[in-house]
């Protein structure tokens, strides 16, 4: 893989602090509908696929960014929702309870820092 320059480096770190503080605007956005969905007795399945979207939305450009924990997390409560969209699955009290586990620890997940690969051999300009 080539190196990066400075001005590569430097543009990726600019967008990966965006996205840092963007962050838990997007996790609550998440939470919300996971609450929304959790709301009703039985699924809706309006809410269940417009909580696939922001989860998988997620689960991508944390992986992306660098937070790879975060991208894990986003990951397992992306697998569950999916789940239950492609199986049709009932909202029985064990998968609303793993839902909401899921919804949990993806909120206390911080968006802790990922080092760039290859940061340190950037080419020099010039």
């Amino acid at each position: 893989m080539a190196e990066l320059t400075k001005e590569q480096v430097e543009t990726i770190e600019s967008l990966r602090r965006a996205f840092r503080e963007r962050l838990p605007h997007r996790v609550e956005e998440v939470v919300a509908a996971a609450e929304d969905l959790l709301g009703a007795d039985e699924w809706e399945r309006p809410k269940l696929e417009a909580l696939f979207h922001l989860v998988h939305r997620l689960t991508g450009s944390s992986g992306i960014y660098g937070f790879t924990r975060m991208s894990h997390e986003a990951g397992a409560l992306e697998a569950l929702v999916t789940r239950a969209l492609e199986e049709n699955l009932p909202a029985t009290a064990p998968l609303r309870a793993e839902l909401r586990r899921l919804v949990l620890t993806l909120s206390q997940t911080g968006a802790e820092d990922a080092p760039l690969q290859k940061a340190e051999g950037t080419k020099s300009e010039g």
